[in-house]
């Protein structure tokens, strides 16, 4: 029989190995899953980008609110008129870099599972 600690050090490498079974299991399917909602942000960000460049064709083609004297008064005057459409438009972005963030740490964790996986399969435990 080994020392004490021996047992305890198995019953550890065999908690790991199960974690990492369940990580080169489950990992594709979170990944899919983060796609998904990043494809589904990219389209939130372009629908709102989309919904921009209609309030500011509105806002030159019929509001008759852009007085100003020069271009540069104008073009405030336009950004003021369309602040809504363009905070919306951020927060769509903030959500979509966040999403790509998610995407990415499971494709690392993935690819850190697989790595690790071939290490153990290699006998480099």
């Amino acid at each position: 029989r080994g020392s004490p600690g021996a047992g305890a050090d198995l019953q550890e490498i065999l908690v790991h190995r199960e974690t990492m079974i369940h990580d080169l299991i489950s990992l594709p399917q979170a990944i899919a899953d983060a796609e998904a909602r990043a494809v589904d942000r990219e389209i939130a960000r372009r629908a709102a980008e989309e919904n921009l460049k209609d309030r500011e064709m509105d806002v030159l083609l019929t509001s008759g609110r852009l007085d100003g004297k020069n271009e540069v008064i104008r073009a405030a005057q336009l950004r003021e008129l369309t602040s809504d459409g363009r905070r919306i438009l951020a927060a769509r972005e903030a959500d979509l870099a966040g999403a790509r963030v998610a995407l990415h740490l499971q494709q690392n964790r993935f690819s850190a599972a697989k790595a690790l996986a071939r290490l153990l399969a290699s006998g480099g435990d």
